[in-house]
């Protein structure tokens, strides 16, 4: 039981570090794409959906995570006394 809250708990850390609520803006434009594409063609391919889905969010959230990094070695999230959700980064590596 202990080893199943420590991933929960690990998972937590990644999500927030990750900036997860913002995954909502990639996943939106990648829909409203395929709608798009659906209107346009009258075909819909739902693997293709699945996997532009799966790649935004996963250069989304390694974009996110990588730029957490750098702004921590340079001291930029360190410097920003009043972080806000838009601004400051997720603040995980400074807890």
């Amino acid at each position: 039981m202990r080893i199943l809250k420590r991933v929960i708990d690990r998972t937590g850390d990644w999500l927030k570090a990750s900036r997860a609520p913002f995954f909502l803006d990639v996943v939106l434009c990648v829909c409203v794409g395929a709608a798009a594409a659906w209107y346009e063609a009258a075909r819909f391919d739902g693997w293709g959906l699945a996997a532009c889905l799966a790649g935004v969010v996963l250069l989304n959230a390694g974009t996110n995570l990588a730029n957490d990094y750098y702004d921590h070695l340079s001291g930029a999230d360190g410097a920003n006394p009043n972080p806000t959700p838009f601004s400051g980064g997720s603040r995980a590596i400074q807890e």
